[in-house]
């Protein structure tokens, strides 16, 4: 069978030279290929940078990768802010295409019914863990013997739980080849934090055990933490070097530290491969378990970064968030980072309930008190799925049109703040905007070899010559 996976469209005003990776679509095409299967990957994420933040042209390269796969099955990621791009992207592909479209990810997870309901080119939908089920789908199991599966059936959708995958190192190492590594591996600065490198982002360990109250990201994986053995991720660090040249690894793990016994194997397993003096890396983990031990530990293997989801400054926001933190916690491990030489970066949140500009003053003073690497502010955004939106939103996105411009409204009017989102603005371009570009620009040219420095520069200069001629 041939099978043509899809991942979403975003755009934006000015394309990243490089991104994370969409990692789903390459787990899933793993299991595909090793069953005998054929793979095409159409990444519309990417496709814009090529197309310059043209729509119209991405859907054109779209319609033309269906005309020259001609696939068997096609196939869509989704997230919640995206929707709109599946709904559109469904109906140009029903156009032209007769055979089963899906779609998986986390919004259909959070509504599989919904999404059925509202995308009516959609065969069936899959949630939770997708690789085993769209390969039993693909080959022709029975509907209602596959785990996650939602479908039409004598005008009524039925559907089963997902089934989580327990063997992880069963599963194939991801295919990054599918990928359009002309745009993923250029250097950024993004991926790990100022430092201009080539990546690949690489995932572990599936699930959280934290059920904090805005967060969507263990929806698909279920309850618990699964892991991949050390011995499978050094394999796979070592094989993703090697292959791809790349110069650096972030690791997408909720928790990379949950398990210090094998955080410490695979920094053994990595060094003894000599991986630590070819690439570096970046983590994320919860603050209690960042220990100044494993920080040195860490060193030695090549990680330069652990980002850690701080949120806010206030014991009371981090209460009503169900972060199961504190303050102290948080301050205490950017201290620990700190004396072990380790770059820390601090993700927070703005818009949460009740804020007020006193808030964010506090806030950025807390951070200019306690001195992180690299910092953001996010705004907050309300997931269906996520226990704050069965809270203050329950229903809503199953009523409202999945319409580009109803879904963008929806994100964009989240303020929960006591200020309004336009003073709020305001008060970010005049007070956090200047701070942040002084931090990046200080750690830009700290962290960065002068030769690297003006390899950065000279892109910077050629991408600014390019959009003048396009003006």
């Amino acid at each position: 069978m041939k099978v043509l996976l899809i991942y979403p469209y975003a755009s934006f005003k000015v394309m990243p030279p490089s991104a994370w990776m969409p990692l789903s679509l390459s787990y899933l095409a793993a299991p595909l290929l090793r069953a005998g299967h054929e793979v095409k990957i159409f990444d519309r994420y990417a496709a814009q940078f090529r197309a310059g933040q043209d729509k119209s042209a991405v859907d054109r390269a779209m319609l033309k990768a269906l005309s020259e796969f001609r696939p068997d099955v096609v196939a869509f990621n989704t997230v919640s802010p995206l929707v709109f791009d599946l709904v559109e992207c469904a109906a140009l592909v029903r156009h032209v295409f007769n055979g089963p479209i899906l779609a998986g990810g986390h919004h259909v997870t959070a509504l599989p019914q919904a999404t059925l309901n509202k995308i009516p080119q959609l065969d069936a939908v899959i949630c939770g863990e997708g690789e085993y089920s769209l390969l039993h789908y693909i080959e022709g199991q029975n509907h209602h013997d596959i785990p996650g599966l939602w479908f039409r059936e004598n005008g009524s959708i039925i559907g089963s739980p997902p089934v989580q995958i327990p063997a992880l190192d069963q599963l194939p190492f991801p295919d990054f080849s599918l990928m359009d590594l002309g745009y993923y591996l250029n250097r950024s600065l993004d991926t790990i934090r100022h430092r201009y490198v080539s990546t690949i982002s690489l995932l572990t360990s599936r699930g959280c055990v934290k059920k904090c109250e805005f967060c969507s990201e263990s929806l698909t994986y279920g309850k618990g933490v699964r892991f991949h053995s050390p011995e499978y991720v050094a394999e796979l660090v070592y094989r993703v070097y090697k292959d791809y040249g790349i110069e650096g690894i972030y690791f997408h793990d909720n928790d990379f530290l949950i398990n210090r016994a094998r955080t410490e194997k695979i920094c053994d397993l990595m060094m003894k491969r000599g991986l630590h003096k070819q690439i570096i890396w970046g983590i994320q983990a919860r603050a209690e378990h960042i220990e100044l031990a494993l920080v040195k530990r860490l060193k030695q293997a090549g990680c330069v970064l652990i980002e850690i989801g701080i949120e806010s400054s206030s014991q009371a926001v981090l209460d009503a968030m169900h972060k199961d933190s504190t303050v102290e916690v948080n301050q205490r491990a950017i201290k620990v980072c700190q004396e072990g030489g380790m770059g820390i970066h601090s993700y927070m949140l703005t818009g949460v309930e009740g804020e007020t500009q006193a808030d964010l003053e506090q806030r950025l003073e807390w951070l200019k008190k306690v001195r992180p690497n690299s910092f953001s502010w996010s705004q907050l955004e309300i997931h269906p799925g996520t226990r704050l939106y069965e809270r203050l939103r329950r229903g809503v996105f199953e009523t409202m049109p999945w319409t580009r411009d109803a879904v963008r409204d929806y994100y964009y009017q989240q303020n929960l703040s006591a200020i309004t989102a336009e003073d709020r603005a305001v008060w970010m371009r005049k007070h956090y905007e200047p701070y942040q570009r002084l931090i990046r620009r200080y750690n830009t040219i700290r962290t960065n070899r002068p030769r690297r420095l003006w390899s950065f520069f000279a892109m910077k200069a050629k991408e600014k010559l390019s959009r003048q001629g396009k003006k």
